[in-house]
């Protein structure tokens, strides 16, 4: 992964190439990789959240929060959030994950 210059690479741990080159609008700071390897979601200060499918390159969902996250994990059902305050949030939003 890379941040810095607004796009997270994903690369293949066995050839050490980079397989997939996803963007983002800002700069961010957290990804998570679902288990299956087929979806990633990524977020930034800017509240915004992004859902990706890998297989096709392609943005499924984006949201925005309603404050600036520092972690998050998800599922196929639930994105968890922690803040910069130290609280921990959960989205369920309608097909945010189908």
């Amino acid at each position: 992964m890379s941040g810095g210059d607004k796009t997270v690479r994903l690369w293949d741990l066995e050839t050490g190439e980079c397989v997939r080159v996803l963007k983002h609008t800002g700069r961010f700071h957290i990804v998570s990789i679902i288990a299956d390897s087929r979806k990633t979601v990524f977020g930034d200060r800017n509240k915004t959240v992004k859902l990706w499918n890998i297989e096709r390159d392609s943005l499924k969902r984006q949201t925005s929060l309603e404050i600036p996250i520092k972690s998050l994990a998800f599922n196929s059902v639930c994105l968890a959030f922690g803040t910069f305050t130290g609280d921990v949030g959960f989205y369920m939003g309608v097909n945010f994950f189908d």
